[in-house]
């Protein structure tokens, strides 16, 4: 995850295009190794993809990125949970595996009150992007949190 994090940052500060071929490499090279992620690594690595404009990932690399989010779901921190959804939204994910979402939707739920308003607003906007309508309990769940913070 740390050399796409570099490569989306450089490209970012040069204004300029990253080499397809290289990103193609490293994509492939991910899902080979997707399994041995550690769990924020799966966000910041597709976070960073789709900051170095990827529209079209590559097919293998968003199912094993899929598949580990759903191993490792018990793992997953607020923001991690929150970048992870909003890089498959930002990469063009339409129909996200159905198993990943229900573990990541109750990750969201059990670790609700850990959420920061950044956190809700970004996972929001990604299931609003993938045309997903939230699970009720997750819909709960945040307007508890809601409630709580606007009471703080």
């Amino acid at each position: 995850g740390n050399v796409v994090h570099a490569m989306s940052k450089l490209q970012a500060n040069l204004r300029q295009g990253v080499d397809a071929e290289l990103v193609g490499e490293l994509q492939a090279r991910a899902a080979a190794v997707a399994g041995d992620f550690e769990p924020k690594h799966v966000s910041n690595f597709l976070w960073s993809l789709s900051r170095m404009g990827v529209k079209q990932p590559d097919a293998h690399l968003l199912e094993a990125m899929q598949n580990r989010a759903k191993q490792a779901a018990g793992e997953l921190k607020p923001q991690d949970i929150a970048v992870f959804m909003l890089a498959l939204a930002r990469l063009g994910v339409k129909n996200p595996d159905a198993g990943m979402m229900e573990v990541i939707q109750s990750r969201a739920i059990k670790t609700a009150f850990d959420f920061k308003p950044l956190d809700f607003k970004n996972l929001q906007q990604a299931l609003s992007k993938m045309s997903i309508t939230p699970d009720a309990g997750l819909v709960a769940a945040m307007q508890r949190r809601a409630t709580a913070t606007a009471g703080a």
